[in-house]
């Protein structure tokens, strides 16, 4: 029971993470509350040289609007966040349970688990309504479960 305590921070992530994935884009649309916080000619004029392509998607201030420009990266940087702390806790959870001392190992098996929690996440969005699998996603949620796993092991290895 004591090592299932490392565990609850893994699981609680991870539903959080089902949970947003069970709701279609429309629960999670935030462009009508920001549209009253945000100057569209300062977005416009910060950030209107900024145009590229995702997932065959042309993402642009021009082509979005300021507000599902603004939209799009905090749907990403929430990929991102949020797999970083799956990662991170992963880690966590891995060497202070049963990969103690084997900290490459750790690190291999907390990716797979991730990666592939990632990968479940979008075809878990298939088969939500309004909601898009990507690739695109996967890679960002990859990079941030990498990030904390990454950051665990330099923490933790630098202090002793």
């Amino acid at each position: 029971m004591n090592h299932f305590k490392h565990w609850i921070p893994v699981i609680l992530i991870a539903g959080i993470i089902f949970w947003f994935s069970s709701q279609p884009y429309q629960q999670q649309d935030v462009k009508p509350f920001m549209i009253d916080f945000i100057n569209e000619e300062w977005i416009q004029a910060a950030f209107g040289w900024i145009a590229f392509d995702y997932a065959g998607y042309l993402v642009s201030v021009d082509h979005l609007g300021a507000a599902s420009f603004i939209e799009f990266f905090i749907r990403k940087g929430a990929h991102f966040g949020i797999f970083f702390l799956l990662g991170f806790f992963t880690i966590r959870a891995s060497l202070q349970t049963f990969l103690k001392n084997r900290p490459k190992t750790g690190l291999l098996t907390s990716f797979i688990f991730t990666f592939l929690y990632a990968v479940s996440d979008e075809l878990h969005q298939h088969f939500t309504g309004d909601r898009t699998p990507l690739i695109h996603d996967v890679m960002i949620d990859s990079v941030g479960a990498l990030t904390g796993i990454l950051l665990y092991i330099i923490f933790t290895t630098t202090k002793k």
